[in-house]
């Protein structure tokens, strides 16, 4: 059936190496989440019309994670895309160290997760040609509550 999405991220930690792991578990708890190999392929047949025998992505995240004074300096901006041609919507999302420095795990965790499922949720205005957004988002919203959650996949 295949993959159709795929994330990634990049992270410059925190203030502090406490909040640096901190914020690091929680992207890499979202990224095991979403990258799900079985997740992803038992709802595959569900979302894509064209042959499910083939991984289409259609979804491409980049999850940039950076301190505020580089969000400033360097002018770092959040923005979706969808390139037609490829049949892909690409997302690159800046979120910003401080918004969970004074949160525990828990806390950061549920944050962290509700803007990205809120950037991504976006997407349902795209016409994908081999990809139904507008499906994907009830499944999309119960994979997050399960992260957010903290729960085992």
């Amino acid at each position: 059936m295949g993959i159709f999405l795929k994330i990634t991220s990049q992270s410059e930690g925190g203030a502090s190496a406490h909040e640096a792991e901190k914020n690091q578990r929680i992207l890499d708890e979202i990224l095991a989440g979403l990258l799900d190999y079985h997740w992803q392929d038992g709802i595959a047949p569900r979302l894509r019309t064209l042959d499910n025998r083939y991984s289409h992505i259609a979804i491409s995240i980049f999850l940039r994670l950076f301190r505020p004074e580089s969000v400033e300096a360097n002018n770092h901006r959040s923005y979706a895309r969808y390139f037609a041609r490829d049949d892909r919507l690409v997302i690159d999302q800046v979120l910003v160290t401080a918004d969970y420095a004074a949160l525990t795990v828990d806390e950061a965790r549920r944050l962290m997760s509700s803007q990205i499922r809120e950037q991504m949720e976006a997407m349902y205005r795209t016409r994908f040609q081999d990809f139904d957004a507008e499906a994907f988002i009830p499944m999309l919203r119960s994979r997050f509550d399960d992260i957010e959650a903290g729960l085992e996949r």
